[in-house]
C-alpha cells in the first residue's frame, strides 16, 4: 500500500489594495475601498470656513449629482490637514460612504501590501488618528493613512448646515407685516 502525500496547506498572506499618492514630498497611502472616485480639479466651489481655524483646511466643496439626488462633498486640503508646506495639488480622492474628498498633490500607483503595521508608540499627537498604520513600500515606511479622520460626524453636521443655510431661499422682506 502506497501512501500519498498530503497537499501543503500554504496560508496565504492577506492582501490589500491600496493607493499611494503623494502631499509635498510625503507619500501616503489609503486604502483602495475607501475611495470611490479619483477625480482632477474641475467643478471644485471655493469653500469659506469662516472664523472656525479647525475647519480651515476645508477649501472647497465638490457637488455630485447621482441619479434622484445631489450630494456635496467637503474638499478637505491634505496638506493644511497633515501640517505640509509646499503643496501643490492636482488630484480629489472622493471617500466612499462619506461626505468628505482629500486634496492631493497626485497618485503614484496602486497597488498590494500584506501588512498594516501598528503605530508605535513614539506617535503620540495627532497622527494617531490620522493613521491606520504603517506599511513598508519599496523599503521605505508609508503611513496608512485612516479615512474616518479628516473630519468627524460633528464638523460634517456644522458643514450640512452652512451649506444649507446658504442655499436656503432668502426671506422676503415684502411678506412681513407692516404695522
Amino acid at each position: 500500500m502506497k501512501l500519498q502525500r498530503g497537499k501543503s496547506r500554504v496560508k496565504k498572506p492577506q492582501v490589500e489594495d491600496v493607493i499611494v499618492f503623494n502631499v509635498a514630498d510625503t507619500r501616503f497611502a489609503i486604502a483602495a475601498n475607501a475611495v470611490d472616485e479619483i477625480r482632477n480639479m474641475d467643478d471644485l466651489n471655493p469653500h469659506k470656513s469662516g472664523f472656525d481655524r479647525k475647519l480651515a483646511k476645508v477649501k472647497f466643496t465638490l457637488v455630485r449629482h447621482n441619479k434622484d439626488r445631489e450630494k456635496t462633498y467637503f474638499v478637505v486640503d491634505a496638506a493644511t490637514h497633515f501640517h505640509a508646506a509646499d503643496s501643490k495639488p492636482s488630484r480629489v480622492l472622493v471617500m466612499r460612504n462619506s461626505s468628505v474628498a482629500l486634496m492631493v498633490d497626485g497618485i503614484d500607483r496602486m497597488m498590494q501590501i500584506t501588512a498594516v503595521i501598528t503605530m508605535p508608540h513614539a506617535f503620540s499627537g495627532e497622527e494617531r488618528t490620522w493613521y491606520r498604520g504603517l506599511a513598508i513600500m519599496d523599503d521605505k515606511i508609508v503611513p496608512v493613512i485612516n479615512p474616518d479622520s479628516f473630519l468627524n460626524a460633528g464638523e460634517i453636521a456644522v458643514l450640512e448646515a452652512k451649506v444649507k443655510a446658504q442655499t436656503a431661499p432668502a426671506v422676503s422682506a415684502k411678506g412681513a407685516a407692516s404695522a
